[in-house]
C-alpha cells in the first residue's frame, strides 16, 4: 500500500484455482485505502489480506428427481 494511495505490487502466497486467484487480485487492486502517515507525511505499508471461498450450491444438472 502506496504513500500515494495506490495498491503496490501484490504477491500471490499460496493458491488453489487459477480463476479464483485471477479474481481475487482483481479485487485487491480496486481497494481504497487512506495511507498510513508517520509524522504528518504518508508513508508505504504492508497488508496482508487472505480471501477464503466457500461452494454450497449444487449445480442443477447433477439433482435428479
Amino acid at each position: 500500500m502506496l504513500a500515494n494511495g495506490d495498491i503496490g505490487d501484490i504477491i500471490v502466497l499460496s493458491r488453489s484455482d487459477k480463476e479464483f486467484t485471477r479474481s481475487c487480485i482483481e479485487a485487491v487492486k480496486k481497494i481504497r485505502f487512506i495511507p498510513v502517515q508517520l509524522d504528518g507525511k504518508n508513508v508505504d505499508s504492508f497488508q496482508n489480506t487472505s480471501f477464503m471461498a466457500t461452494f454450497n450450491s449444487i449445480s442443477p444438472m447433477l439433482i435428479r428427481r
